[in-house]
């Protein structure tokens, strides 16, 4: 639906997971952390929504009455998702007729949509996503990196083409699979 749309650069597909369990009144929030030291990397961590500037919905999970709800935040910019109300609907009514409500979700891309590496740090309660996590790696830690890409215009011209990209990241060394469904 997203490649059909045209809709690639404004919205990804999801795959719902559960990271550690979050306290109450708090909401996973991710947040582009920059410093002179290291390259740029997220950090997505619970937190108070009240107390978090410029908060805006991330990932959105359909529901039975044809609204889509937002259970990730972010604080970093987006694109404005507002005037593809009628393509949110399309795509809630479609995950809610084929069943995978709990599978699949939406997200509203950032405006910096690299692929992102994840590393869980549960004695946080934090998961801290990387673009090129190399840096982060020590000699024999691994870490694995699931992305849906949608291709608007893949090979033989046929639209609306997914690939599950695996890569897996080694110290220094990163390798790719792709796997046309």
């Amino acid at each position: 639906m997203i490649p059909q749309k045209r809709l690639g650069k404004v919205f990804s597909v999801h795959l719902v997971h559960k990271h550690f369990d979050i306290p109450d009144g708090r909401v996973i929030v991710y947040e582009t952390a920059r410093g002179p030291n290291h390259p740029d990397f997220v950090l997505s961590s619970p937190r108070m929504p009240e107390r978090c500037e410029n908060l805006r919905g991330l990932c959105f999970q359909a529901t039975p009455d044809n609204k889509m709800v937002t259970y990730e935040f972010t604080t970093d910019p987006g694109n404005d998702i507002t005037r593809h109300e009628a393509f949110v609907a399309e795509f809630n009514a479609a995950v809610m007729d084929l069943g995978v409500r709990n599978v699949f979700a939406l997200t509203a891309k950032p405006t910096d949509a690299r692929v992102l590496t994840e590393f869980e740090m549960p004695d946080l309660a934090s998961t801290v996503l990387a673009y090129e996590p190399n840096w982060l790696l020590s000699e024999g830690q691994k870490s694995t990196s699931t992305d849906w890409v949608a291709n608007e215009a893949s090979a033989g011209g046929v639209p609306g083409v997914i690939q599950l990209m695996c890569t897996v990241t080694c110290h220094k060394r990163r390798h790719k699979e792709n796997l046309t469904t």
